[in-house]
């Protein structure tokens, strides 16, 4: 595996319909690095420490030129990243879900508020208006809460179990900028994970603070264990 306030989680509803529609039949193309993913998911991690101003993103300009932003929240560079991957991710055609780790109620990740799912793979899709609610999501107003990892990768274990194939593969990116508030609540969920699925998670920091660089460095070794 590469790497990548409490409610009552046996009485959460799942907030949403048919979540996980892996698309065994779709066709992938043009992707810089194959993988056997068919679909992907990724967790923004919208916490008040996102608003901090030592980010930075690289931007294509018209002319073709890479520049570097600098002196940038956090959270900018997170929507920069996420904005780069959903481009990447209709033009390689897969279906792609990107979801606010703290929502605005805990524990539901409602479609359009909360999360949304760009998907290029349908006939009748419509990745315009999905990647508008995209940028909704990436708004300042919805930063907010701590860093409750461990709770989005419970959810995703329980929607795996219910409604996941368990041998389609998927991808999981964690866009962060810090260590989990739990984090023995965080690496037992990550286990469970890819103990019963076939799972590709990664991680996707947004800072270089040495100790989160050092956390997530040592998460392999950690889960191993």
């Amino acid at each position: 595996m590469d790497v990548l306030e409490t409610v009552d989680k046996a009485a959460e509803p799942l907030q949403h319909s048919r979540l996980f529609r892996i698309c065994m039949n779709s066709t992938k193309r043009n992707e810089v690095l194959s993988d056997k993913c068919q679909e992907v998911f990724y967790v923004i991690d919208n916490s008040g420490s996102m608003r901090n101003c030592d980010g930075k993103a690289f931007e294509l300009d018209q002319d073709g030129r890479i520049h570097q932003m600098k002196h940038i929240t956090r959270w900018t560079e997170a929507g920069s990243k996420t904005r780069q991957i959903s481009t990447y991710n209709i033009h390689r055609n897969i279906r792609a879900t990107y979801y606010l780790l703290n929502p605005r109620v805990a524990g539901q990740w409602i479609q359009g508020q909360d999360r949304v799912t760009v998907d290029p793979t349908t006939v009748d899709s419509n990745t315009g208006a999905e990647l508008e609610t995209l940028e909704v999501l990436l708004q300042d107003s919805n930063i907010r809460g701590a860093t409750p990892l461990d709770r989005i990768v419970s959810y995703f274990n329980r929607c795996l179990r219910e409604e996941g194939p368990a041998d389609a593969p998927v991808c999981f990116n964690l866009i962060t900028d810090g260590e989990p508030n739990n984090k023995a609540a965080f690496e037992r969920e990550l286990k469970t994970l890819a103990n019963s699925h076939e799972i590709f998670l990664t991680v996707n920091l947004c800072t270089d603070d040495d100790a989160v660089v050092e956390y997530y460095n040592d998460l392999d070794k950690n889960l191993g264990e």
